[in-house]
């Protein structure tokens, strides 16, 4: 089988409870959810890693494209300066997807546990999903053979 076209990819996901036993307050779903639709918005003022978001014209209220500026020490895949273009799709009281305009990569945020807007439930959890695509890489060269053809000897090795 080739491995032309084929990608490598892996997904990293974690789950994070929002409330713990002994915090108060309790968060419900509906905190939670602003909490990550504001993230959508307006993630500079939550990552370090980031100096500007420019949400870009055209969008809606639950889909629009945005303009992500990396700061000085950048993020793993983007030097600082840098700018990632990404659609992000917001879907009320259930996720966030965010995927890279210029490149397949994509993450999402999503709520796990009650949606009942006013619900306080500690069994809320905040759900990140990581994805990773990228072409193969190419086949290593093979080392020179230390033996080589000679018309009169017939093989040489060395």
């Amino acid at each position: 089988m080739s491995s032309a076209g084929q990608q490598f990819g892996f997904n990293v996901a974690f789950t994070v409870p929002v409330n713990c036993a002994s915090e108060t307050p309790v968060l419900t779903a509906d905190d939670l959810w602003q909490g990550i639709k504001h993230g959508a918005r307006y993630p500079h003022e939550m990552a370090p890693y980031l100096a500007n978001c420019e949400e870009l014209p055209g969008g809606s209220e639950l889909e629009f494209r945005r303009t992500l500026t990396m700061a000085d020490g950048g993020a793993v895949h983007t030097a600082g300066g840098g700018t990632i273009d990404q659609d992000v799709v917001l879907r009320p009281m259930l996720s966030v997807r965010y995927v890279c305009v210029n490149y397949p990569p994509g993450h999402s945020v999503a709520l796990d546990g009650p949606r009942q807007p006013g619900a306080r439930n500690k069994l809320i959890n905040k759900v990140t999903t990581n994805r990773l695509r990228r072409p193969p890489l190419p086949p290593e060269p093979k080392p020179p053979s230390p033996c080589r053809w000679e018309p009169r000897v017939r093989w040489t090795c060395t």
